[in-house]
């Protein structure tokens, strides 16, 4: 069905503004079935006003391409942050709980429900007349342009979540605070800058994307504040929207340095640019830009996006998300125009689509869509410093379409093709190739103390162990010869260090944990995500980071003094170096496929192999535990990872 709706639209939506397409709303009147009366009555309602008849087109017109799900599972799944704050469980204990009982997401079991023959009149001449109220009394509102009025301000809904009426919410909450910064200054930037530092402040968002299986109303998120980027990113879209300050949601597909997708939210300044920001992490800022390495990063619209591939191409076998319609390629507002002309084995894609995939952890994922013409894929304005791999999907599977490469800073295509016979000898230390953070993380240890204490103050405090020596990535074990009793325990990090700690564990004179009441300094941002309780609740994956950092600490009471005879403490790390047990594979990419240069189980931290043939693409696998993973490339004999720009070969 879609694809017939893609043929249609393909040669109709060029003759129309992005505001005004009498084809497609008699499209989606046909479409709307039973509910066609109640999209008439909005028209007919509307029929003297000629911006809210115009905004009404623009919303039933794009309607038969908006769907959302409805189901009991879905329901039941949707209380996860609910459950968690009523057991005390983390959200990944949550998620496994809520699929145990109510079964893993499974869209077979919902209902899907089209807007077109959802919406009723009352819900959109609701919303159509409060967003108009809210936008008319704007200061800034005359600098809009009505398309960009009509795709940023007026949607009802972000992206497949529940239909509902979230406006009037949002508004109760902090449209007092939005009207008294206008008055101080009708800037839409200051206004809406001002508004992210109070959210900031508010530090009231439970970070975690384990609760991300599903998607949440706006409704909810105004209530209980939780998620990754995508549930953040949607409240911040709902707030904005609400207060009447244009925004929307950019995206990338697959992280090519990272598991998984990413969001963020972007508002539009009265010149028309789009500037990005995450209220916890990236500043509004006019000057400022995001400097991550995306690949490709797309822009969600509310309307059929008419350069979108899979509008141009409906016949194509598009992957993924790529073929959504609503997705518009604004790679170009971040890194810059360019062209590249990438190498093919062969012209089997001669004038169809080809596309460029970055790893993902596991395999390829495709991020990128362009044309194969001859032996070349022709790819428009691309991410830098990124190993990609141009790909063919047929029939719902990748295939190599040629070697990976490089896309460098002077724009040249640096293929990874390996070619000739010599071989190397590689010591690897980490599963993927990381940042200079990770040495960085341990070296700040060097100089920390375990410390022992009878005043709650630790004015009396006994240094029990003194790090000297930059500690291994795992478990640290020291022993303690102060034969003192002590109520108070803690770790203090050395100036500059903020404390950062994954974990602490003291044991008593018979080996057994010592447990207490956590206690510390507060915690850098954020509220319970980093503070000292993570130093202690068993996982390493965890961590304290301080908000001062020179004089924090994190530490226990205990209910007695007690002795201490040994520690165990692992830093802060990001746990994918090889590790003493487990069992690891170097893989080694040639021609389009992996081949195995062994299995291995080290008895140290770090693992060599020998006879790898030079020049290629590098993946190092664990078996035994798995975590993140990524390729890398080795370039003589200083093992620099030209993909990322680090040095992964110690």
């Amino acid at each position: 069905m879609m694809k017939i709706l893609y043929f249609y639209l393909s040669g109709l939506l060029l003759l129309w503004s992005s505001c005004q397409r009498p084809t497609m709303l008699d499209f989606a009147l046909r479409y709307a079935g039973e509910n066609r009366v109640e999209l008439e009555k909005v028209l007919d309602h509307y029929r003297n006003d000629s911006l809210k008849y115009r905004a009404a087109v623009f919303l039933i017109g794009n309607m038969p391409y908006h769907y959302f799900y409805t189901g009991a599972q879905l329901d039941s799944l949707r209380q996860g942050y609910r459950w968690m704050q009523r057991t005390g469980l983390s959200a990944k204990a949550v998620k496994h709980k809520l699929w145990k009982t109510f079964g893993e997401p499974d869209v077979r079991r919902w209902m899907k429900r089209n807007d077109a023959r959802s919406v009723t009149a009352d819900f959109l001449i609701r919303h159509i007349d409060y967003v108009f109220g809210v936008w008319e009394k704007r200061p800034w509102a005359s600098y809009y342009s009505f398309e960009d009025f009509c795709e940023f301000v007026l949607p009802y809904r972000i992206e497949r979540e529940p239909l509902e009426f979230w406006q009037e919410a949002y508004v109760r909450r902090y449209g007092r605070l939005c009207d008294s910064l206008c008055a101080v200054n009708p800037d839409v930037v200051f206004v809406a800058s001002a508004l992210n530092d109070h959210l900031r402040a508010e530090q009231n968002w439970y970070a975690s994307s384990d609760l991300s299986f599903v998607e949440y109303g706006a409704l909810q998120l105004l209530d209980e504040r939780f998620g990754g980027c995508r549930e953040l990113s949607g409240f911040n879209v709902a707030l904005f929207r609400a207060l009447g300050i244009p925004c929307g949601i950019d995206r990338v597909v697959q992280n090519p340095h990272r598991i998984g997708s990413h969001m963020w939210t972007f508002m539009v300044d009265t010149d028309g640019r789009k500037l990005p920001y995450l209220w916890n992490y990236y500043n509004i800022d006019r000057e400022e830009r995001m400097e991550e390495k995306y690949g490709k990063v797309y822009r969600d619209y509310f309307s059929v996006q008419t350069t979108n591939w899979a509008v141009s191409y409906p016949d194509e076998d598009i992957p993924g998300i790529l073929k959504n319609p609503f997705l518009r390629d604004v790679s170009d507002e971040y890194f810059g125009r360019n062209v590249a002309v990438v190498p093919l084995y062969d012209s089997a894609g001669d004038g169809r689509l080809c596309y460029l995939a970055v790893f993902n952890n596991a395999g390829w994922s495709p991020v990128a869509v362009g044309t194969a013409a001859g032996f070349q894929g022709v790819f428009n304005n691309i991410d830098t410093a990124i190993v990609y791999l141009p790909v063919y999907h047929r029939e719902g599977k990748l295939t190599a379409a040629g070697d990976p490469f490089i896309y460098t800073k002077n724009h040249e295509v640096k293929s990874i093709r390996g070619g000739n016979e010599s071989v190397q000898k590689m010591h690897l230390v980490k599963k993927y190739t990381g940042t200079a953070m990770d040495r960085l993380l341990l070296d700040l240890m060097v100089q920390g103390v375990f410390e022992g204490a009878n005043t709650p103050d630790f004015r009396d405090a006994v240094v029990l162990h003194r790090i000297t020596e930059v500690p291994l990535p795992d478990s640290n074990w020291v022993r303690v010869n102060c034969p003192s009793e002590f109520r108070y325990l803690r770790y203090r990090g050395p100036k500059g260090s903020n404390s950062c700690i994954a974990e602490a564990m003291f044991f008593d004179a018979d080996g057994k944990l010592i447990r207490g009441a956590c206690i510390g300094t507060p915690s850098a941002e954020n509220g319970k995500t980093w503070d000292c309780t993570k130093v202690y609740d068993g996982s390493k994956h965890t961590y304290f980071a301080a908000q001062d950092a020179d004089t924090s600490w994190a530490g226990l009471q205990l209910a007695i003094p007690v002795r201490v005879s040994r520690i165990c403490y692992i830093p802060r790390n990001d746990d994918n170096f090889v590790k003493p047990g487990d069992l690891y594979e170097l893989l080694v990419w040639d021609r389009g496929q992996w081949y195995t240069m062994g299995r291995q189980v080290p008895d140290t931290y770090g693992l060599d192999y020998e006879g790898v043939p030079a020049g290629h693409l590098y993946w190092l696998r664990d078996l035994t535990e798995g975590g993140r993973t990524d390729i890398y490339v080795r370039t003589g004999k200083t093992g620099v990872v030209v993909g990322s720009l680090y040095d992964s070969c110690i």
